[in-house]
């Protein structure tokens, strides 16, 4: 997955980490659990609902952000659930935006929702999960970045 480099380790954020996950609106994502789903994660069935993530190779910690000391981003995946009643999600990474369907006939408690190898290790970067369909579930779980060690 990452030619000629060297101890990358994934670098798991937790859905909890409130200080480098940003929810808006805050009100719309709630903290629950469901079985055969890890717990507790994120849940929102509001239009437009977003969890917002920044990551870069700085040594530097801004709001919302995570640090990584001497290490920069080389991949990054987020996870969630899938079930009947999941919808169309959009993910936004450095303003590049795609959209996924969400939707099983059967739950599937936690899967990667999305994965983008390749990322330039000296630039900052930002993901974005966001409901796409009113009423709709969205979920989050965690979200891996893959870092040089």
């Amino acid at each position: 997955m990452f030619p000629h480099s060297t101890n990358i380790v994934p670098l798991s954020v937790s859905n909890q980490a409130v200080s480098q996950i940003s929810y808006s609106p805050d009100a719309a994502w709630t903290s629950t659990s469901d079985h055969g789903v890890p717990s507790p994660f994120e849940q929102t069935n509001v239009y437009e609902a977003a969890a917002s993530f920044n990551f870069t190779g700085t040594q530097h910690s801004y709001t919302h952000c995570i640090k990584l000391t001497s290490a920069a981003g080389h991949a990054v995946a987020v996870y969630g659930s899938l079930n009947w009643g999941h919808d169309r999600y959009n993910i936004t990474l450095d303003g590049y935006s795609a959209q996924y369907n969400g939707s099983l006939y059967w739950k599937v408690g936690e899967t990667l929702l999305y994965f983008q190898s390749g990322l330039q290790v000296s630039q900052n970067h930002s993901i974005q999960l966001l409901n796409a369909i009113n009423g709709a579930t969205t979920t989050l779980t965690h979200i891996d970045v893959w870092i040089q060690q």
